[in-house]
């Protein structure tokens, strides 16, 4: 499925949007009551101005006229106070709903799988979790709200105007369906537009967050000129949907905001003669023409409204859409957690084969491989033989398209993941790393550990000279995904970050690669030491011949414990064993 293309319209997505303001229903009533007084106070304010000129400015009676003027100032006063409190009421619960909506959003982006994310660019979620959260947010403490009102203002307008002078609410009405056609097409036309604008904001996300975290290739590449032509695209194409929707703006919004005037006039016109012919009094005409801006205002609004409300349609359709797919890879319902034991785990692939998804022929084919408790296996194989797919699947990152795997004989599928993933370590060959301190990166797993303990960790990864050469040691801060550091300093991080959680599993994805022949054999000799009996899962060459107990070559055919597999598929190495 396409990260961005829509799967809900608008007839769905604005009910479960609206569906969102529920939980905080006692405020959102408060809110929406202040708005109703509010509507009141406005529509009492023409019947006052009719008034201080019938009653008292037309008969000359200056003491009626200063009870008016009061009259008027406090439905001033009132509709001040109350919008006032209304804002600050319907923000902050517009504010809960974001702030809630982001969490369940981050928290199923990182529930889904790898294979997701593959899929996604990161510029793209990001957009998700900033520019989408806040069109919404807009939306609920804005749009909605001032489309309900705007609707009951036009009701309680259009209602006194047919008290005041049924003849000029015909003549009035009769101006509104010149609205009608230019309003839908203007609303249709923003509802296309915002959802490629979306997609278009997110893309420039992605180039920008592309660029920055490859900012070293680039200059190293001299990519630069490149990548500044290639941001500029992208850059270019955001602005050409922003200059379409201001045409499109400056096209409907004049008119219908000059429609409006037309009628206006259109209507003193006919009323001016009503009041000169002595059929219609002054202050009921300047009363009507009041409650015909009421009426209007609404109208007017119309545009933005009707923006602000398709941005949020767009914007919660991509962002509903990965609130609703659900995880690949989660727990069963009848899911039972992994008995933690101090030693090292059996792991078994069983006729396990994986083919992703559009691919024409399988990764992995009918593995059959069993480790022992506290054994050291290593799987070799030319590239793209599915060697890191195959450790990732002991964590669960992946899942196998037959067969199955199990961890001292249970099923991994019958596992809960927080037990499983708490009792396996992943080291990947390009590890992440965060932008805390060295301290706060080893001790990911296990934020209460102690400074010996990661300096233990540390040295069993011959990484302990970091603390000496970095400057504040264990408090030094690494930078944006560790680019303070050698791509062999952050392997070795990244082991010690696995080590310090006392895995029975240990799976190194060509942890290695980076690393000096020195500095890998310090390493490996220390390993063992550490690991306190952990099964390991190994992949790359060099630790093949430095580190196994036993080598499992992928490629050449499916992959075998049997003794008579072949030393193809499995061999011992001898030195690694001895």
């Amino acid at each position: 499925m396409s990260a961005d293309r829509p799967v809900d319209g608008s007839a769905r997505t604005l009910p479960r949007l609206l569906g969102l303001l529920r939980p905080y229903w006692a405020r959102t009533s408060v809110s929406f009551g202040l708005g109703v007084v509010m509507i009141v106070a406005s529509a009492l304010l023409p019947l006052a101005i009719r008034a201080v000129i019938d009653d008292a400015i037309v008969p000359g009676r200056p003491g009626l006229v200063a009870t008016g003027v009061a009259v008027l100032l406090a439905l001033a006063v009132i509709r001040w106070v109350c919008g006032s409190v209304r804002r600050a009421v319907g923000g902050h619960v517009a504010l809960d709903v974001e702030y809630g909506l982001r969490s369940r959003l981050a928290r199923r982006i990182l529930q889904l799988e790898p294979a997701w994310h593959d899929g996604v660019a990161t510029g793209q979620v990001l957009s998700r979790l900033g520019s989408d959260m806040a069109a919404i947010r807009f939306f609920l403490s804005y749009g909605f709200i001032f489309a309900i009102l705007n609707a009951l203002t036009a009701i309680a307008a259009l209602t006194q105007m047919a008290v005041l002078s049924p003849r000029l609410t015909v003549a009035a009405v009769a101006i509104l369906p010149l609205f009608a056609p230019a309003a839908v097409r203007y609303d249709r036309t923003l509802g296309v537009m915002f959802r490629s604008l979306q997609r278009k904001e997110g893309e420039l996300s992605a180039e920008a967050e592309e660029s920055a975290a490859g900012v070293r290739a680039i200059k190293a590449l001299g990519l630069r000129r490149q990548r500044q032509t290639r941001f500029d695209d992208v850059s270019a194409g955001l602005m050409a949907e922003n200059l379409a929707m201001a045409r499109v703006r400056a096209r409907y919004s004049p008119l219908l905001g000059a429609l409006p005037a037309v009628g206006q006039a259109a209507i003193l016109w006919y009323g001016g003669r009503l009041v000169i012919q002595g059929q219609l009094t002054l202050g009921t005409l300047v009363s009507f023409t009041t409650y015909l801006l009421l009426l209007t205002g609404p109208l007017q609004a119309l545009t933005s409204l009707s923006a602000v409300t398709r941005r949020a349609m767009a914007a919660a359709e991509r962002v509903f859409e990965v609130l609703d797919r659900p995880p690949a890879i989660a727990d069963r319902a009848a899911a039972v957690p992994l008995p933690a034991l101090p030693h090292g785990a059996q792991v078994t692939f069983e006729g396990v084969s994986i083919c992703h998804e559009g691919a024409r022929r399988p990764v992995l084919e009918q593995i059959d491989v069993t480790v022992a408790p506290g054994e050291r296996v290593t799987f070799t194989g030319s590239s793209g033989t599915g060697k890191s797919t195959l450790l990732a699947l002991v964590p669960r990152l992946a899942a196998p398209t037959a067969g199955r795997v199990l961890l001292d004989g249970h099923d991994l599928a019958d596992l809960t993941l927080g037990s499983l993933r708490s009792q396996v370590a992943l080291v990947t060959q390009e590890p992440v790393l965060l932008s805390g301190t060295l301290r706060e990166n080893v001790a990911l797993g296990r934020p209460g550990a102690g400074d010996d303990e990661i300096r233990a960790a540390l040295y069993a990864a011959a990484a302990l000279d970091l603390v000496e050469t970095l400057p504040g040691g264990l408090d030094a801060v690494l930078g944006e995904q560790g680019n303070s550091l050698s791509g062999g300093q952050r392997q070795r991080v990244a082991i010690a970050r696995a080590l310090l959680l006392r895995p029975r599993v240990l799976l190194l994805d060509d942890a290695l690669s980076q690393v000096d022949a020195m500095t890998e054999a310090a390493v490996l000799e220390r390993l063992p030491a550490a690991l306190g009996g952990a099964t390991v899962l190994a992949t790359g060459d060099g630790t093949a011949r430095r580190f196994a107990t036993r080598v499992i070559r992928l490629g050449d055919a499916p992959a075998s414990a049997d003794e008579d597999a072949g030393d193809e598929l499995s061999m011992t190495s001898v030195e690694g064993a001895r």
